[in-house]
């Protein structure tokens, strides 16, 4: 499946911003639905057809007011009550999300807890072994909730697996934790918590299956929500890298593996400093980059990546990515450091090419 562009999401965002904004006269609406019924009851099709031809026409009517000018302010007061239809991770603008929720492979808790008039509910979670994917969104009729983004709502979040705090699957020794991050959902009322586990850097793995506690503080209220949730692994882990290992300019770098899932792809990596050298003064910001055997890139996943020095000399990383689309016979893996990034968030790289990898997929 191809990502849409930019634009085209922003031209979709926009389409459902202004059909939410655009009262249908009722009668208008009833009229069309009795022409309809009138129609079809001397034919056998089903009632579904009707339903998408009668949506169809709707659609098309508040296109064309639309698109011939007839909006007025009043119109444009009831956006944000309708809500967008479809699951977070359908829609969100993640491949592998959405291809977990075409295949089946999210778990539907639909679990939830209520304070002052806000419910927070959980319509699907998703592990693959690699990363938790967690759809949080938005329930209230609430004046002050709706005029603002959940994700402006959202304050401190906490996550525990089977009673322990995430960070006891950690790095030992005082080193990082496990991070959790709030993407985009499908609307201004939703949100996707997500994190993973820190083993390829030395932490302790994530279990196959395991109770989840999420706990989330939101701006304006004084008790935190509390949501437990079941959480399941759904695929098997595809390990198709040996560790492999290249030096250059007094540096040791080592693929330590390569895991692709249907949802995720993860890559780690270790670089090892001399002797006496600490990372911090040293080595400069460094990325990661995944390509397919046609040269595409593979989009990083959170939009960066992480680092953890686990030694003053060797810096350990996770770098998440998502899937392939299509089958390959091998991934090419990049080392650059990052000479700085501009305010759009274009990276200006130098590449290491003795450091390129290129991996064969079985």
């Amino acid at each position: 499946m191809e990502n849409r562009t930019t634009t085209e999401d922003e031209r979709l965002e926009h389409i459902s911003r202004l059909i939410r904004n655009t009262p249908v006269e009722v009668e208008l609406v009833d009229r069309t639905m009795k022409r309809f019924e009138a129609k079809g009851r001397n034919n056998r099709a089903p009632r579904r057809r009707k339903v998408a031809v009668l949506l169809a026409s709707v659609m098309l009517l508040i296109l064309s007011l639309l698109g011939a000018g007839f909006i007025s302010p009043t119109l444009a007061a009831s956006i944000g009550q309708i809500p967008v239809l479809g699951s977070i991770f359908e829609l969100a603008g993640d491949l592998g999300l959405r291809t977990a929720n075409e295949k089946g492979l999210a778990l539907t808790p639909d679990r939830s807890d209520s304070h002052e008039g806000l419910t927070l509910n959980v319509p699907e979670v998703l592990f693959d072994g690699v990363r938790v994917s967690i759809g949080l969104e938005r329930r209230t009729t609430e004046e002050r909730f709706l005029k603002r983004e959940l994700g402006d709502l959202l304050g401190d979040i906490k996550v525990s697996i089977n009673g322990e705090d995430l960070r006891a699957y950690g790095l030992k020794y005082g080193g990082s934790s496990p991070g959790v991050f709030i993407l985009k959902g499908k609307d201004d009322a939703s949100r996707i918590v997500q994190f993973s586990d820190m083993r390829g850097q030395g932490g302790r793995a994530l279990p196959d299956k395991f109770e989840l506690l999420l706990t989330v503080h939101m701006d304006g209220i004084l008790d935190p929500f509390h949501i437990t949730l079941p959480v399941e692994k759904k695929t098997a882990n595809n390990l198709i890298a040996q560790p492999v290992t290249r030096e250059h300019a007094g540096m040791i770098f080592t693929l330590d593996k390569v895991e692709l899932t249907p949802i995720t792809s993860l890559i780690t990596t270790r670089i090892e400093l001399p002797e006496g050298q600490r990372i911090s003064e040293k080595l400069p910001s460094m990325g990661f980059e995944l390509a397919d055997d046609k040269g595409n890139l593979v989009r990083a996943v959170n939009e960066g990546v992480g680092f953890s020095a686990t030694g003053g000399n060797v810096l350990t990383t996770d770098t998440l990515f998502e899937p392939l689309q299509q089958p390959v016979k091998q991934v090419t893996i990049r080392t650059y450091k990052i000479l700085s990034i501009d305010s759009e968030g274009y990276v200006d790289k130098e590449y290491i090419p003795e450091f390129e990898v290129v991996v064969p997929v079985k």
